[in-house]
C-alpha cells in the first residue's frame, strides 16, 4: 500500500511537468527492482516473498511508464512484448501466476491499441505505429504460443488451450496489419492481388517455421494458403474483370506454385483432409482459368454472338483430358493422388461441362458471326461436342481405373444420360439451322408458333425412332427398339394433339404424309426383336 498511496501524491506533485509522471513511475520501478536484486542476490533464501514482492511492483511501476509517456499503439507494442518476457520467466520459473499475467498484458495491450485505432498512424508505408504495432503484438503472442506448445507437459491443464489461443491472436494481429497496409497505402485495383501475394508468403514463411522449429501449430496456416485463394477470387468477382489484370497474371500462378509446394511438403501428414485442398485446387485453376479466356476470346471478338459462351468450358474440359490421358503417368500430384484428382477433383468439372452443354443449347442460337452459321461445323457445335467427347474420355478412364462411386453406376443409367444428352443436341442443331435458314425467331413462344418448326420436328423424330429400331432389330436389342417405339407414339400424340390443329398448311400436310411414310418404313424394315433378345 505504501508505494502506491506515495506514487499517487508524486503524481499530483509532478502534474504540471513535462512526462513527470512517467519519469516518477520510472524512478519507482527502478528502485524496486534494484532492491529485489539486492535482496535475491543476499538473502533470497530467507525472503523469497519479499523479493518477489519488490519484484511485482518494480515490474507494474516500470510498466507505467510506457502509458505515461507514449500513446496507445506504442503503449500496446511495449506491453506485448513485456506480457511475452512473463510468459518466458514464469516458464523457466514454472510459476503459473506470471504465465497467467503475461498473457493478460498481452490481452490488455490489444485492447489499448483498438482504442487508439483513430489516431494518425503516420506517414511512412510499413514504418508506422499501426505496422510496426500490429508486427509486436504478433511476434509476442507467436512467441508465447511456441513457449507453450514446447512445454506443454509442464503446463497446468487449465493452460493447454492458450497456445492455440496465443497462437490464432499473433496470427490475427499480423494478417490484420498486413491487410492495414495494403488498404492504406495502394489503389483500390491492386488491393487484391497484392493481398494474395502477402497471404503466399505468410503461409511459404508458416510452412519453414513449422519445419525449421518442429512448430506443429504452424502447419495449419501453411495449408490455409488455398482457403485464401478462394476467398480472395470470390471478391475479385466484385471488383476485377479478369483473373490477369494488375499483374494477377504474376501473383495467381505463384500462388498455385506454393499451394503445390506446401502440399507436396506435408504429403506425409497422411491426413484426409488434404485430399480436399487437392481436389478444391483443381477446381480453383479450372475456374480461374476459365474465366481468364473467357474474357480474353471476349475482348478479341468485342462480345460478339456465341464467342465468349465457348469460352467458359475449354479449360475444365482440358484439365479433364490431361487428367485423363496422362494423370497416371505424372508421379506427383495427380499419380500420386489419382482418384482424388479424377473422381473428387474431376467429377464437379464434368457436371460444370455437362450443365454448361444443356445451358448453351437452350438459350445461345449459335451465331458465330462474323462467320456464316454451318450445322455442326460452327463453334458452339463443335465446343459441344468436345464437350461430350470430354466427358465419355473421362468416364471411360475413371470406369477402367474402377475409381468408386463413379465406376459404380450402373451402365444403363449412363447409356440413358448419353441417349438424352444426344438427343437435346440433335434438337437444338435442327432448331439453331431453323432460325439461321428458315428466320424462325429465337423465342420459344416464336418456335411453338411456328408451322415449320412443328413440321420438322414431327419428321426429325421419326427418323430418329426409324435409326434407332432399325439398328435394335439388327443387333437383337430389346430395349433401344421399345425406345425407339415410344418416341414414335409420342410423334403421333403430337401430330393429333399439336399439328392437326392447323391442317391446312403444307408443313403440317407434309408432316403428317411424311410420318406416315416413315412408319410403313418402320413397319418393314424393323420389326420388334423377340422377348428374350438382350437388353
Amino acid at each position: 500500500g505504501v508505494p502506491l498511496i506515495s506514487f499517487g501524491l508524486q503524481v499530483g506533485l509532478v502534474h504540471e511537468f513535462p512526462y513527470g509522471s512517467a519519469w516518477s513511475a520510472l524512478a519507482l520501478g527502478a528502485f524496486y527492482l534494484l532492491l529485489a536484486r539486492t535482496l535475491w542476490a543476499r538473502r533470497s533464501e530467507e525472503q523469497p516473498l519479499l523479493v518477489e514482492a519488490f519484484l511485482a511492483l518494480g515490474v507494474v511501476f516500470t510498466t507505467l511508464v510506457i502509458p505515461l509517456a507514449c500513446d496507445g499503439r506504442w503503449t500496446s507494442a511495449a506491453w506485448a512484448l513485456e506480457g511475452a518476457a512473463m510468459v518466458w520467466v514464469g516458464a523457466r520459473q514454472r510459476r503459473l501466476p506470471a504465465r497467467l499475467f503475461g498473457v493478460l498484458l498481452q490481452i490488455a495491450a490489444g485492447f489499448f491499441f483498438w482504442q487508439d485505432a483513430a489516431i494518425p498512424a503516420g506517414e511512412w508505408p510499413l514504418l508506422n505505429s499501426v505496422c510496426l504495432g500490429s508486427v509486436l503484438l504478433a511476434v509476442a503472442g507467436l512467441f508465447c504460443a511456441w513457449l507453450l506448445e514446447r512445454q506443454r507437459d509442464e503446463l497446468h491443464r487449465s493452460e493447454r488451450c492458450l497456445a492455440g489461443l496465443l497462437f490464432a491472436w499473433g496470427a490475427a494481429w499480423w494478417v490484420g496489419g498486413g491487410l492495414h497496409e495494403i488498404e492504406r497505402w495502394l489503389p483500390s485495383e491492386w488491393q487484391l492481388n497484392a493481398a494474395l501475394g502477402f497471404c503466399t508468403a505468410t503461409c511459404l514463411a508458416s510452412g519453414s517455421l513449422e519445419r525449421r522449429v518442429a512448430w506443429r501449430l504452424a502447419r495449419y496456416p501453411a495449408l490455409a494458403l488455398l482457403p485464401s485463394m478462394v476467398v480472395l477470387a470470390l471478391a475479385m468477382t466484385f471488383r476485377t474483370t479478369h483473373p490477369g489484370a494488375h499483374l494477377g497474371y504474376v501473383a495467381w500462378p505463384l500462388a498455385f506454385v506454393a499451394q503445390f509446394f506446401l502440399l507436396h511438403r506435408h504429403e506425409a501428414a497422411g491426413r484426409r483432409w488434404l485430399e480436399w485442398l487437392h481436389a478444391a485446387g483443381l477446381w480453383l485453376l479450372a475456374a480461374l482459368g476459365a474465366w481468364e479466356i473467357a474474357w480474353v476470346i471476349d475482348r478479341l471478338v468485342m462480345g460478339r454472338a456465341v464467342w465468349p459462351l465457348i469460352a467458359w468450358p475449354l479449360v475444365p474440359g482440358a484439365l479433364l483430358v490431361l487428367l485423363a490421358l496422362r494423370g497416371e503417368r505424372l508421379p506427383w500430384p495427380t499419380g500420386a493422388h489419382l482418384a482424388t484428382y479424377l473422381v473428387k477433383g474431376g467429377t464437379p468439372l464434368t457436371l460444370f461441362i455437362a450443365a454448361w452443354f444443356v445451358v448453351s443449347n437452350l438459350v445461345s442460337d449459335g451465331d458465330p458471326g462474323p462467320l456464316p452459321y454451318v450445322p455442326l461445323l460452327n463453334p458452339l457445335d463443335l465446343a459441344q461436342a468436345g464437350v461430350l467427347l470430354v466427358a465419355g474420355t473421362w468416364y471411360w478412364e475413371v470406369r477402367r481405373l474402377r475409381l468408386p462411386p463413379v465406376a459404380a453406376v450402373p451402365r444403363p443409367l449412363v447409356w440413358a444420360v448419353a441417349v438424352a444428352a444426344a438427343f437435346l443436341w440433335a434438337n437444338a442443331i435442327l432448331l439453331r439451322s431453323l432460325h439461321h435458314w428458315g428466320g424462325v425467331p429465337w423465342q420459344l413462344a416464336a418456335m411453338l408458333r411456328s408451322d415449320l418448326v412443328q413440321a420438322s420436328l414431327s419428321l426429325f423424330w421419326t427418323l430418329i425412332a426409324l435409326a434407332t429400331m432399325v439398328l435394335a432389330t439388327r443387333w437383337a436389342q430389346r430395349v433401344p427398339w421399345l425406345l425407339g417405339a415410344g418416341l414414335m407414339a409420342v410423334v403421333v400424340g403430337k401430330l393429333f394433339l399439336v399439328d392437326l390443329s392447323n391442317a391446312g398448311t403444307i408443313e403440317r400436310i407434309v408432316s403428317f404424309v411424311g410420318v406416315g411414310l416413315l412408319m410403313l418404313l418402320i413397319g418393314y424394315l424393323a420389326p420388334a426383336p423377340p422377348k428374350g433378345s438382350s437388353s
